[in-house]
C-alpha cells in the first residue's frame, strides 16, 4: 500500500468510526427473532461454610479478580444456533462483570455476534468462555464502563470495530491462535494502555488501531517480526517484543 493510499484509507476509516460512534447501526446481521428477556440480574454476597465471602457482583472489580466472578445466567442473553454451537446476539445483564456461559442447551457458545454485547452501561469486565472462536463487528461497542476483558483461549477472528467506543478499556490480550484482527478494532479507546497480539495473527493492517482518538502511547506487545509489529510500526506506536 502506498503512503497516499494508506492515508486516504485511514481518513475514510476515521469518518466511518465517527458515524459508527453516533449510533452503531446498519452494519451487520439482523437481531434474532426470538423473544428477548428484559429483566436485569441481581447478585447477593454469598458466604461459604467458613463464613468467608466469595467473589460476587457486589465485589469490587479488579484486574486480578474479574475472572473469578460468577457465571451470568443464560436468561440474560439472546442466542441462536450457529454451526455446531450457539452465538450470543444480545445481553441484558446489568452486572458489573458479565461472564458468558460456556454452554447453552448442552452446546458450546462459539461466537459473539455483531453488537452481541454492546451498550452494556454498567459492565466493568467481560469474561468469554474458552469455547468462543469468533467475535463479531462492534461486539463490545460503546461499553463505556468496560475496563477488563478475557477473550478465552480459542479465539480465531476479531471483526471490525470490536471495541469501538469502549472508552474505559485498559488492556486486551489476544490469545495464541488468533488469526485475524479487523479494522478499527480500537477506535475511541483513550484509556487503552496495553494490547498483546500473538505471532499467530497473520491478518492485520495498520488500520486495526485509530490513534487520532485513542491513546497514542499504547504499548503493543508482540513478537519481533510479527505482522502486528509491522502494523504498529507503520502507526508509529510503541512496540514491546515479549
Amino acid at each position: 500500500m502506498t503512503k497516499g493510499n494508506s492515508m486516504n484509507k485511514k481518513l475514510l476509516s476515521g469518518l466511518c468510526a465517527g458515524l459508527m460512534l453516533a449510533g452503531l447501526v446498519g452494519c451487520g446481521p439482523k437481531e434474532p427473532k426470538q423473544d428477548t428477556t428484559t429483566s436485569t440480574s441481581t447478585n447477593e454476597t454469598k458466604e461459604t461454610e467458613n463464613n468467608t465471602t466469595t467473589t460476587t457482583n457486589n465485589s469490587e472489580v479488579t484486574e486480578k479478580n474479574f475472572k473469578d466472578f460468577p457465571e451470568t445466567d443464560e436468561k440474560y442473553f439472546t442466542y441462536e444456533e450457529w454451526q455446531e454451537g450457539y452465538a450470543i446476539y444480545s445481553c441484558t445483564s446489568d452486572d458489573k462483570v458479565v461472564r458468558v456461559p460456556k454452554t447453552i442447551n448442552g452446546k458450546p457458545v462459539i461466537a459473539i455476534a455483531q453488537r452481541g454485547m454492546a451498550n452494556l452501561e454498567k459492565c466493568e469486565a467481560i469474561v468469554l468462555p474458552d469455547t468462543v472462536r469468533y467475535v463479531g463487528e462492534s461486539s463490545f461497542g460503546r461499553d463505556k464502563a468496560l475496563k477488563y476483558i478475557y477473550l478465552g483461549t480459542s479465539l480465531e477472528t476479531v471483526d471490525d470495530h470490536a471495541f469501538l467506543g469502549a472508552s474505559s478499556l485498559e488492556s486486551v490480550v489476544f490469545p495464541e491462535g488468533t488469526k485475524s484482527i479487523g479494522e478499527l478494532v480500537f477506535s475511541d479507546t483513550p484509556s487503552i494502555k496495553s494490547i498483546t497480539i500473538p505471532e499467530s495473527v497473520t491478518e492485520i493492517t495498520d488500520l486495526f488501531y485509530f490513534p487520532e482518538n485513542s491513546n497514542k502511547n499504547v504499548e503493543i506487545h508482540t513478537p519481533k517480526g510479527s505482522k502486528a509489529e509491522e502494523a504498529a510500526n507503520s502507526l508509529e506506536l510503541k512496540v514491546v517484543n515479549d
